[in-house]
């Protein structure tokens, strides 16, 4: 069985889109405008989460806003993403490394380690129901590690951040590992994906509060929805726009604007783009 470090380097490189440039063509022009269009002033713009940019164009943004700041876990699609918009050698875009939610690949090394542990030492009489608990207690360990984690985006403050599609992404990995090593032996258990939902609310929260300590103006939250009838909550993505709302009702931050695009995401599936801007108080 592969090692632990290719086995999520292979997860994660199975999350890229091959054709994202040109499917989402219309769907970048239209989320792109739509930024410049609420942007309280052309001063520095934050993009948390941007990796590769398919879904914006950096090129008329960076053309629009005096500065943008890219930040994400992945240095290299932040690079590719520069390269294909000709920014490489932009003085007015950069790119910073980012840690949204205090868990390193250390940490989910350990945890697919033990599985896989399991996995090649019972073979056959492998049993998810017995193996659980285990990484249950391995992730219970993770999760109160970064408790009190709120990420530092430096001493910037942003005119204008924009987070898209990315809280569904933030505590995905430890259920989508589990999910993917029990298909290896075709079995099935759904303890731990529930044990990793129960921590969205915190996780998700903890990110908000770092992108909102991070801004001066208005931020915009971009959630996804898995269908068009008000339903088909994305995990993450539920918790993200929850905890929004209720900073807003709070009155940390004035809800100043509302909009739904398709997102049209693959061949098999199109997602329902929420997007909420909000003005920083």
């Amino acid at each position: 069985m592969a090692n632990a470090k290719d086995i999520i380097t292979e997860l994660r490189r199975s999350q890229v889109i091959p054709d994202a440039y040109l499917r989402w063509e219309s769907y970048r022009e239209s989320l792109t405008d739509y930024i410049i269009s609420m942007a309280p002033s052309p001063g520095n713009l934050a993009i948390f989460g941007a990796g590769r940019s398919a879904d914006l164009d950096l090129a008329l943004l960076s053309a629009y806003f005096e500065r943008v700041t890219v930040f994400d876990r992945d240095i290299e699609a932040m690079t590719d993403a520069l390269s294909h918009y000709g920014l490489s050698n932009s003085k007015k875009i950069r790119i910073i490394q980012a840690d949204f939610t205090g868990i390193d690949d250390s940490d989910l090394y350990d945890y697919v380690d033990l599985i896989t542990g399991e996995l090649t030492r019972l073979k056959t009489d492998f049993s998810p129901a017995e193996t659980a608990p285990a990484a249950i207690e391995e992730l219970d360990r993770v999760y109160g590690s970064v408790n009190d984690y709120i990420p530092d985006f430096g001493e910037d403050l942003f005119d204008m951040s924009v987070v898209l599609g990315v809280h569904s992404q933030l505590n995905n990995m430890p259920a989508w590992i589990w999910t993917a090593l029990l298909d290896l032996v075709r079995a099935k258990d759904p303890k731990v994906p529930i044990r990793v939902a129960a921590e969205n609310d915190a996780i998700t929260s903890r990110f908000n509060e770092g992108v909102i300590k991070a801004t001066h103006g208005r931020i915009m939250i971009g959630c996804e929805r898995s269908s068009f009838d008000g339903q088909g909550a994305v995990e993450g993505a539920l918790q993200g726009m929850n905890d929004i709302r209720k900073r807003a009702r709070e009155g940390e931050i004035n809800l100043i604007s509302s909009r739904t695009l398709v997102w049209p995401f693959s061949d098999r599936k199109n997602y329902q783009m929420e997007l909420l801007t909000a003005d920083v108080l």
